[in-house]
Formats: C-alpha cells, sequence, structure tokens
C-alpha cells in the first residue's frame, strides 16, 4: 500500500469573552440633579504579544443633568488598556476583538458625578498550526478505519472603518427639538459577502437619542429609531469568500434642522464605524500520525485536530 505524507496548515479558532469595569468621576455642584446616562465603545488595538493578549480602548460617556442654570451634558471619555495572560496561546498567535457597554449607570454623591459601565469584549483567539499528515491512501478497507475531520486556515483579515450617514424626522406626538444632548448607538450587521475584491454588507444601527425639548412641561425627551445601511469597501488581493464582520460605533455625529412645515424635527446622523472582517476557510482531512500493522491488518493512530466552527454569532 502506497502513502504519502504531507505538512497540513490549520488554524484553531477560540472564542474569549473579557468584562471590564470602567468608572469616572466629574466635579459638580451639590444641587446637581442626573436625568439620565449614555455610553459607547469600541477597541482601537488588539495585539498579541507571545502568550499575553493586550487590547486597548475607549468608553465616550454622556450625563445629563439638571442644575440651577438648567439643562446640560457632561461629556467624559475615559480609554481602558486591557492586558491579559492568554491560555492556549502560540508566539505565532493574534487576536481579533470588539466591544460594546452594558450595565451604564451613574449616581451624585457629594459634589461628584460618578459614572461606571460593563465593557463587554467579544474576541476570537487564532492559532496557526502545522501538523505532518498522510495523504492518498491507496486502500479503501483501510479508508473505512479512518475519521475525516474539517479543519479551519484563515483566508484574510481587515480592519476596517467607514461613516454612515441618515436622516431622520420625529414623530408629531414628541416635541420640537431644541438640541441634541447624547446619542447611544449599536450596530447589526445582517449579511456580508465578497465579490470581485469588493466586501458588499448591509446592516442594522439602533439609536436612542436623548434631545432637549422647546416645552417646558417635557423639557428632556428620548426616543428610539434604527435605519438600515450598505457598504461596499474595496478589498485588495481578496477572492470570493464568506465574510464574517465585527463592528462597533466610534464616533456619533448629529445637527438638527426644520422640516417643511418649519418645525425642528429633522435629525442628520453621522455614525462613525470602525472593525473588521475577516474570512475561514473550511477543509476536510484524514490526520493520521501513524500506520502499523497487527496480525496482517492495517491499523493507525489518528491525530484529534480542535476545531471551533466561528458563526457571525459570536
Amino acid at each position: 500500500m502506497d502513502f504519502k505524507c504531507k505538512k497540513l496548515y490549520y488554524d484553531q479558532t477560540e472564542k474569549r469573552n473579557y468584562n471590564l469595569n470602567i468608572s469616572c468621576k466629574e466635579l459638580i455642584d451639590d444641587n446637581v440633579k442626573l436625568l439620565t446616562v449614555t455610553a459607547n465603545s469600541c477597541c482601537n488595538r488588539c495585539e498579541m504579544l507571545n502568550n499575553e493578549v493586550m487590547i486597548e480602548g475607549i468608553v465616550n460617556f454622556c450625563a445629563i443633568v439638571k442644575d440651577e442654570n438648567g439643562i446640560r451634558k457632561i461629556e467624559r471619555s475615559e480609554r481602558f488598556n486591557f492586558n491579559e495572560n492568554c491560555q492556549g496561546a502560540t508566539p505565532s498567535s493574534y487576536m481579533l476583538a470588539s466591544c460594546d457597554c452594558n450595565k451604564v449607570k451613574g449616581y451624585c454623591e457629594t459634589g461628584n458625578l460618578m459614572l461606571n459601565c460593563v465593557v463587554n469584549i467579544s474576541a476570537i483567539l487564532i492559532n496557526p498550526c502545522e501538523i505532518e499528515c498522510f495523504d492518498e491512501l491507496d486502500d479503501e478497507e483501510f479508508r473505512k478505519k479512518t475519521n475525516s475531520v474539517k479543519i479551519n486556515k484563515l483566508d484574510f483579515k481587515k480592519n476596517i472603518r467607514f461613516s454612515v450617514t441618515e436622516e431622520k424626522e420625529l414623530s408629531p406626538r414628541v416635541p420640537e427639538i431644541d438640541r441634541i444632548l447624547s446619542v447611544y448607538a449599536s450596530t447589526n450587521v445582517k449579511e456580508a459577502h465578497i465579490s470581485a475584491g469588493q466586501l458588499i454588507m448591509g446592516g442594522e444601527i439602533c439609536l436612542q437619542t436623548v434631545y432637549k425639548s422647546v416645552d417646558e412641561y417635557e423639557p428632556v425627551v428620548q426616543v428610539t429609531d434604527n435605519f438600515d445601511f450598505t457598504q461596499i469597501i474595496e478589498l485588495k488581493d481578496v477572492r470570493d469568500a464568506m465574510p464574517i464582520v465585527k463592528l462597533s460605533p466610534e464616533e456619533i455625529h448629529t445637527s438638527v434642522l426644520p422640516n417643511e412645515q418649519g418645525e425642528i424635527r429633522r435629525i442628520t446622523y453621522n455614525v462613525g464605524l470602525c472593525g473588521y472582517v475577516y474570512s475561514l476557510v473550511s477543509e476536510e482531512a484524514t490526520v493520521i500520525t501513524d500506520v502499523y500493522s497487527v496480525k496482517n491488518k492495517l491499523n493507525c493512530k489518528s491525530k484529534n485536530v480542535d476545531f471551533t466552527e466561528i458563526s457571525d454569532k459570536f
């Protein structure tokens, strides 16, 4: 029986989740009342150094308060640095990460405004691996004794950054806008594919907007809205593939204009998004480390290849 040996390259992929508590403090007057607080976050940098993961990002807090001078907002940006020993990492490992905010809260205490949130970091640890295996088994009976496994190979990975602009008009049931106070955004990528070197994707941005109104009886109003977006991004030297995209809101800008009736109800959102796109290629292989004969019957030893299928729902 003829055996051919080859080197097989694959990637072990594993989901990782990290939670960080981020807090900050601002000096305020004793008579200030906190109305609401929102927070947006994004990862700016993710690197591996030997077996240690290093993730850097930023949290943008926005607190709406009321004092003797009226309603105003307090903005505070807090950077975070996360370092941790990453079990299972190798010197050639790398990681892709994105994040969002959860459990956002704030309170006033003895002249201080305390803000706090939990940053949920979702990450993929990728370990490039190499094994030597037998290939082209020239024996039908022997093939029945072997098991085929699926292994992953990273096809490509790219960092992406772009902005989406959309105009929305408020419902007549809420008061007109005086000024925008804060906006919280979250992103959901619904579909993505690559064709002719272009990443074509569509998704949804969900918005929670707090604004000061012109109505003295309802001075602070909160509205929720969402809009769909499509985006085409050039990706050089990338073949057609089924990509996975992760995005986080990086910055949000708004402006307000009157509608056709002259009422200030039109809001223009400009949401800056950052993240990454990557693709894993699955291949089926028979991984055998040794072949031997026992009483003229062929047997084999197989190598257990760890395989974790990553979906866009992680």
